[in-house]
C-alpha cells in the first residue's frame, strides 16, 4: 500500500496509521478529518498575512510559525472550533518555556481566522479567555544598569561592526530588533531642535514610525555606518560576541538587551 494520511505531525499520522492497520482496504484519510484544523497551509498563509499586511518583522513571523507548529503537535488535528481552555493550558504547562509568546502567537492566529478568514465565530474562539501570563514582578525591580566604564571598555574590544551596534543601542536605548529594522529601512533626518544632532526614523512592528533623537556624535556616526551596511546580526549572535569580550577583559558579562 502507498497511502497518504494527509497529516502534518507525527502524533496525528500515527493515529491515522492505526486506523489504516485495522482496515487497509477501506481506509480513507478524510474519514478522520474533523472540522477546522491547524494545518501547515494555514500557518503559511498566516505568516504571509503578517509580513505583507501587518508588516511585522521576519523574525517575529518565523517565531510565530515555530510556536504554531508546537501547538499543531499538541492539539493533534483537533477541531479548533471545539477546543477546551484546559487543553490549551495543559499544553503550555508541558512546554514550560516561552509561555507568553506561545499564547500570543496562538491568540493572533485565532484572531486572524476569525476576523480575516471568517472561519471562526466569536463564540468558537477559545483563546479569547486564554490570558497571557504577566511578567515576573522581580523583573521590574531587578537592577539592569551596566556601568558606562564597563560598556566602553567592552566596545573597544569588539570588532568594528559590533562596536557600531553597541554604540547605537547605548545612544538610543533601542532594543536589538529596533536597531535591525533601522539598519534595513530606517532614515536619518536632520533636526532643527537645539541639542539634537539628527533624528533616527524607523518603523515599529505595529507599522507605526518611531523617531529617536541623537545627541552624541559617536551614535550618529555609528548609525550612518549601520544604515550603509543595511544589516545587523541577531541578538543571540551579538550576545555571544559581547560575552566573549567581557570574558577576555575579565569583566562581568552583560548582553545587548
Amino acid at each position: 500500500f502507498h497511502v497518504s494520511t494527509r497529516a502534518h505531525n507525527i502524533t496525528s499520522a500515527l493515529k491515522h496509521y492505526e486506523r489504516f492497520q485495522s482496515d487497509p482496504d477501506n481506509y480513507r484519510p478524510a474519514d478522520g478529518k474533523v472540522g477546522l484544523q491547524l494545518t501547515v497551509e494555514l500557518c503559511a498563509e498566516y505568516r504571509a498575512y503578517q509580513l505583507n499586511t501587518k508588516h511585522v518583522s521576519n523574525e517575529w513571523a518565523n517565531e510565530c510559525v515555530r510556536h504554531l507548529a508546537d501547538w499543531q503537535t499538541d492539539l493533534c488535528s483537533q477541531d479548533l472550533r471545539k477546543l477546551q481552555l484546559h487543553e490549551l493550558k495543559a499544553s503550555v504547562e508541558r512546554r514550560k518555556t516561552s509561555r507568553q509568546h506561545r499564547i500570543i502567537a496562538l491568540k493572533g492566529f485565532f484572531k486572524w481566522l476569525r476576523r480575516e478568514k471568517g472561519l471562526l465565530k466569536h463564540s468558537d474562539d477559545v483563546t479569547l479567555d486564554f490570558a497571557v501570563p504577566q511578567l515576573d514582578p522581580a523583573k521590574f525591580t531587578r537592577r539592569k544598569v551596566v556601568e558606562v566604564e564597563r560598556v566602553r571598555a567592552v566596545i573597544r574590544a569588539l570588532p568594528p561592526e559590533t562596536q557600531d551596534v553597541l554604540l547605537l543601542l547605548v545612544g538610543t536605548a533601542w532594543h536589538v530588533s529596533e536597531a535591525r529594522r533601522f539598519a534595513k529601512s530606517g532614515e536619518i533626518v536632520r533636526s532643527l531642535q537645539p541639542g539634537i544632532l539628527s533624528v533616527l526614523v524607523t518603523r515599529h512592528k505595529t507599522k507605526k514610525f518611531t523617531r529617536t533623537g541623537v545627541v552624541l556624535p559617536e551614535t550618529l556616526e555609528a548609525a550612518k555606518r549601520i544604515r550603509a551596511r543595511g544589516r545587523i546580526h541577531t541578538g543571540k549572535w551579538l550576545n555571544e560576541i559581547i560575552g566573549r569580550a567581557c570574558d577576555k577583559l575579565k569583566l562581568p558579562r552583560f548582553n545587548a538587551g
